[in-house]
């Protein structure tokens, strides 16, 4: 199963990259409880019970007013929206082939936690092109009750990295919706010489892309690292997602959207 579709292929215009991907969203949402013997990703049914990480999910009430308005925001909102109801999981990609990866739901519904033990990209002599760019797709069923609507917000990776003199790293999280074009981009370059032994990369998404009022929705999440010495082809470097990767959430009125 072709989980990614990330990028056009070279020549593929954007409005058939745009359609190619639409189609095969729309298959995936019909077809993945059938295919959760057969995949080749790895998958999960997601229980409760582990710690959160931080990809930053928002739930927003979205017929807040109609439905009565501030005092029922404060009575109903604030209990949450659990991520207990989201179904299936799948990751797949090269930075994190089968049995590399793993996913949990935290003990309060209100974290996605991701887990990984081979996420890395290299450059430097030695290494080819297909370890400078690696990349992890999640890809969920998630269930939006009745007046919700659901979106990421920030991710946050713990990584580690080594850069020499005229090595770059690169790395970016895009996510949409099926059926949808648009896409959340969070991402961000560093440059060497630099080094970091635990350090958490984290940037907002933008703009935030909203799932469909009160609809079960498949979400795409895909991250990628990347690593170029093109600027210095004797040098050396790497990116290492260490851990871990997570999803909170922030519930919010529907008049009053805000990210900051």
């Amino acid at each position: 199963m072709n989980l990614s579709a990330e990028i056009p292929k070279p020549g593929e215009s954007m409005s058939v990259w745009q359609e190619k991907r639409l189609r095969t969203d729309d298959r995936m949402i019909g077809n993945l409880p059938s295919k959760l013997g057969t995949s080749k990703a790895d998958i999960f049914d997601l229980k409760d019970g582990d710690t959160p990480s931080s990809l930053t999910a928002i739930v927003l009430i979205c017929l807040l007013y109609f439905l009565g308005g501030p005092s029922l925001y404060a009575a109903f909102g604030l209990l949450g929206y659990s991520l207990k109801t989201t179904k299936y999981y799948i990751v797949a990609g090269t930075g994190c082939p089968p049995g590399t990866a793993s996913a949990t739901i935290s003990a309060t519904g209100q974290s996605l936690s991701l887990k990984y033990t081979t996420f890395q990209a290299n450059a430097g002599p030695g290494f080819g092109f297909s370890d400078n760019r690696k990349n992890c797709q999640a890809t969920l069923v998630v269930q939006v009750p009745t007046g919700y609507q659901f979106a990421l917000n920030r991710f946050t990776y713990n990584s580690q990295y080594a850069l020499d003199y005229g090595v770059a790293a690169t790395y970016t999280t895009t996510y949409y919706f099926q059926s949808s074009l648009s896409e959340g981009i969070a991402g961000g370059n560093i440059t060497g010489p630099a080094a970091s032994r635990s350090r958490n990369l984290s940037n907002p998404s933008s703009p935030a892309v909203w799932s469909s009022c009160g609809e079960t929705s498949l979400v795409n999440i895909n991250t990628a690292v990347r690593v170029s010495n093109s600027a210095n082809a004797d040098n050396s470097g790497h990116v290492l997602v260490v851990t871990k990767s997570d999803v909170a959430y922030v519930i919010l009125p529907y008049s009053s959207i805000s990210l900051s």
